[in-house]
């Protein structure tokens, strides 16, 4: 299906207004009832409180469904008996939504902009040949940034007395994207009737990659707006994984078998030979190198059952599309059709990027202010002087 076709199919939600328009907003849980409270409160002081919350939880054993049952009786709640993934947890709540628009959050996010439902609707409004709009990230880091730290860090109070005046950390843009944050963002119901659900393979990280080159294969764009801001304060309390101990590991696994689901032959050899290289100089460098040798054993012996049934190669123009939305940042989507960019011209263009600084910075926020006392609520004291 072409990118004009999808639109048009879509035509009829696409005009509501956005007052009229309704969110469903799904969350899946597991074993982080504090951070999903705090979440939950952010989203209960809205001005435009969505109708609809899914919390899916994951089996958990922290009193998590207690607290919801309690606090958040009107919260659409399902309890699943056991953890079998973000994935199939996720699923379950697209299934169970009534809304045509889905805000799938992570649940160690905070929400400062008590606008932000009206802003998600008003972004959906905007940009209707989008099916997927992403939110802007400010990351948070639990410790001090070390030498070579690539990024700003913002203090905690700063972020809350500038969503309570409502300004945003970033300059305010839309752009197309290669990519979607699964945890971050509003999907159109109509883009699950054409692709189907997130894949369950893809227990923790992957199913973003998955499914992001099945919308560049339908025709689908991926939007990120910049107003619409949160942030992923990367809770302490991350999810354990089976297998190699380190999580970045697991990872890159399934992002090496989302991405050979997709590419074409030649430019996927390339692939997995510079990623090869890569990860291998990070693993030593890391002391990571039987985790790294148990993932590449991981990967050839799951080789046929999870790539080869699955393998699906993009058209050379999709992939072309897709280097160019990787090291560019375009607010026009003439410019991707125009584009031709080729593996070699995505490695030399980021390659630019770092030795010129041009690549994207993100934004942190240091969690060790959010400790101290400003974590717990929405608002903090001496707002003012924070501005």
């Amino acid at each position: 299906m072409t990118a004009w076709k999808w639109v048009r199919s879509c035509d009829s939600n696409m005009t509501i207004k956005p007052k009229e328009q309704r969110l469903s907003i799904i969350i899946v849980n597991w074993n982080r009832s504090e951070d999903l409270r705090l979440l939950l409160q952010d989203l209960q002081v809205q001005e435009d409180p969505a109708k609809e919350i899914i919390i899916v939880d994951n089996g958990s054993t922290d009193g998590s469904v207690k607290m919801v049952q309690s606090e958040y009786p009107n919260a659409h709640l399902i309890k699943l008996s056991e953890n079998k993934g973000l994935s199939f947890g996720r699923n379950q709540g697209i299934k169970a939504a009534s809304s045509e628009l889905m805000v799938i959050l992570d649940n160690d996010l905070r929400i400062l902009d008590r606008f932000f439902t009206s802003k998600v609707k008003e972004s959906v409004t905007r940009h209707p040949d989008c099916g997927i709009i992403s939110f802007q990230q400010v990351i948070g880091i639990w410790s001090h940034p070390k030498d070579g730290f690539n990024g700003e860090v913002v203090p905690w109070p700063l972020l809350v007395a500038m969503a309570e005046a409502d300004k945003s950390p970033f300059e305010k843009r839309a752009f197309y994207e290669w990519f979607f944050w699964g945890g971050a963002s509003v999907i159109r119901k109509e883009v699950f009737r054409t692709l189907g659900l997130f894949d369950e393979v893809f227990r923790y990280g992957g199913e973003e990659w998955d499914f992001s080159y099945r919308c560049h294969a339908t025709g689908i764009r991926l939007l990120r707006d910049t107003s619409l801001w949160v942030v992923h304060t990367l809770s302490p309390k991350m999810r354990p994984i089976s297998g190699p101990k380190t999580g970045k590991m697991q990872i890159l696994k399934y992002m090496a078998i989302a991405q050979s689901r997709y590419m074409p032959w030649p430019d996927l050899i390339w692939f997995l030979g510079i990623q090869f290289a890569s990860s291998l100089w990070q693993s030593v460098k890391s002391g990571a190198t039987m985790d790294f040798a148990a993932i590449c054993i991981q990967i050839i012996r799951g080789w046929r059952s999870q790539v080869l049934s699955k393998r699906q190669p993009v058209s050379r123009e999709t992939m072309r599309r897709f280097y160019y939305l990787r090291t560019h940042y375009p607010e026009d989507f003439r410019d991707v059709e125009k584009a031709d960019t080729s593996l070699m011209g995505f490695y030399c263009r980021q390659a630019k990027n770092r030795v010129f600084n041009e690549a994207e910075k993100p934004l942190f926020v240091s969690m060790l202010d959010y400790e101290k006392g400003c974590g717990g609520e929405s608002r903090c004291e001496n707002r003012e002087s924070a501005l």
